[in-house]
């Protein structure tokens, strides 16, 4: 994210997402990041935006098969226009992984 807003813009964001309710003991970044990922694509954040929360959702554990089942479960709260993005969001950050 540094390199797309700068160093001071991501630290200010961290800061006013929560800070240091990033190492809270009652979720686990696994909680954290699936947290993350529907609250973004709640607010139709499907671009390359989204891409380093997926990762960190799979670096927390968040299986390919946990992502499509977020993106199937968040519909019904969400709608399908936003999810489909988000789940083709999840499949172009996959098949890039992939290459």
């Amino acid at each position: 994210m540094s390199a797309l807003a700068g160093h001071e813009f991501v630290r200010e964001a961290y800061l006013a997402a929560g800070g240091t309710s990033w190492s809270s003991p009652e979720l686990s970044d696994r909680d954290r990041a699936l947290a993350v990922v529907a609250a973004l694509v709640a607010q139709h954040v499907v671009d390359e935006r989204l891409d380093p929360y997926l990762a960190l959702a799979r670096g927390a554990g968040v299986t390919e098969d946990g992502l499509d089942a977020l993106m199937v479960l968040l519909s019904a709260y969400l709608g399908q226009p936003a999810t489909s993005r988000g789940a083709a969001a999840v499949h172009r950050t996959r098949s890039a992984r992939d290459d």
